[in-house]
């Protein structure tokens, strides 16, 4: 299935996305589901095509949905398992929260997963993250897609030693969607949810006074 990127930089939206971030992604949730996430039937990733989706990557059983994952890539400058500068790597708290609701609606596992700057590939389950969520240092860190001095997400700080590289034994529920299933209802969800809290952000700030903040909106 062919992804079109309309724009190698911030769209109409204020969306960001490139070709590269879209082959990565897909290269990466391909190792995933070779190496990590098995199933006698053999396991496809397909990448979501709604660009407000919270999450990445659909991985199907002949064409039934089993797990949901954000995919991420480390570059050696910030990969601390080279130079100690960073102990922890940051997931965004919202983006987290967005996985465990997708992950519930859906009834199936949803992972963060990363590349790191090595080729080698390691995994978080979401509910993990969650359960241990009181044990994770909260931070800080600047968005700056959209270039705005504003733009901060929470993160948790997720120690080094919590990803994992455990072979998961992947299984079909007996309500498993169809990856067209889901592509059609979660293009309208996932993006009504975004306007949403865009919307609620957009209001904050301008009771505020933070007029320069304002996202503009999706076109749905």
């Amino acid at each position: 299935m062919g992804i079109i990127i309309e724009s190698e930089k911030i769209d109409e939206n204020g969306l960001y996305c490139t070709q590269a971030d879209r082959d990565n992604e897909q290269r990466i949730g391909n190792s995933f589901a070779k190496e990590l996430l098995k199933h006698p039937e053999g396991i496809v990733c397909t990448l979501s095509e709604s660009r407000t989706h919270p999450f990445d990557a659909y991985f199907c059983v002949n064409e039934k949905v089993v797990a949901i994952a954000e995919l991420k890539k480390r570059n050696p400058k910030s990969d601390a398992k080279y130079d100690g500068t960073y102990l922890t790597y940051g997931i965004e708290i919202g983006k987290a929260k967005k996985l465990v609701l997708a992950s519930s609606n859906y009834g199936i596992p949803a992972f963060f997963v990363v590349e790191w700057s090595d080729g080698i590939i390691s995994y978080l389950h979401i509910d993990e993250v969650f359960c241990q969520s009181n044990q994770h240092r909260i931070g800080e860190m600047h968005n700056n897609k959209n270039n705005r001095a504003c733009d901060h997400d929470q993160i948790y700080h997720i120690p080094l030693n919590e990803w994992k590289r455990e072979v998961i034994q992947a299984s079909v529920p007996t309500c498993a969607k169809t990856i067209t299933q889901h592509q059609a209802d979660d293009a309208v969800y996932w993006e009504k949810l975004c306007l949403t809290n865009l919307r609620k952000r957009n209001a904050s700030r301008i009771a505020a006074g933070m007029l320069d903040c304002l996202e503009p909106e999706p076109q749905i």
